[in-house]
């Protein structure tokens, strides 16, 4: 899809009741489950609907259209990710085993299958799907882990270029997905990692 200016993509209401964050909530998990099923082309409003188990009306009373729906699909997917990856570089260890532990967490999330499904879907308003704010949230990660690096002596260029460079490596593996799934993935990540931050 392509970014169209004008077109509404932001949640109409903001569920606060928890009888209507449940019927958003399921709204959003059977729009996962169709789109990883079916595609993103191939999933309507009508069918999301009938898949949450609420009518049509229900659904627009929250969203104004399909689209409105997959943004707030793929915030909801991208703030999983990135809280994912940020308590994965708690753990304890070397600074390659931590930065290796984001990795890890970063390829094998649980929305692995939706994130391939959306690969190709830009969002229109791409704005409310927060994937500037997902963005912003790496680079919040980065700086951190970081800092915690540069005292040891590694450069902070460096560890923000290995970050682009295994985001980039993944991102470009979705189309083959035995890459990530095999564990191949995960290994030459593992030995760009060790030759930007050693063992």
């Amino acid at each position: 899809m392509l970014f169209v200016m004008g077109t509404k993509t932001s949640p109409r209401r903001t569920a606060k009741r928890r009888a209507s964050q449940e019927i958003v909530t399921a709204i959003l998990d059977a729009t996962c489950e169709l789109i990883v099923a079916r595609g993103v082309a191939s999933t309507s409003t009508n069918l999301i609907a009938a898949r949450a188990g609420v009518s049509v009306g229900s659904l627009y009373h929250y969203f104004p259209n399909k689209d409105a729906v997959l943004a707030a699909v793929t915030k909801r997917s991208n703030d999983q990710l990135t809280s994912a990856v940020r308590n994965a570089l708690k753990d304890e260890g070397t600074l390659r085993q931590r930065y290796m532990a984001g990795v890890r967490a970063y390829f094998l999330a649980d929305t692995l299958p939706l994130r391939a499904a959306l690969i190709d879907y830009v969002p229109r308003g791409w704005e409310s799907s927060g994937i500037s704010d997902t963005e912003q949230a790496f680079e919040d990660i980065v700086r951190d882990f970081a800092a915690h690096a540069e005292p040891q002596g590694v450069d902070v260029n460096r560890v923000w270029m290995l970050t682009v460079a295994v985001r980039g490596a993944f991102q470009g593996s979705l189309r083959r997905r035995e890459l990530i799934e095999s564990g191949e993935l995960l290994a030459f990540a593992d030995d760009i990692v060790r030759a930007v931050l050693g063992d």
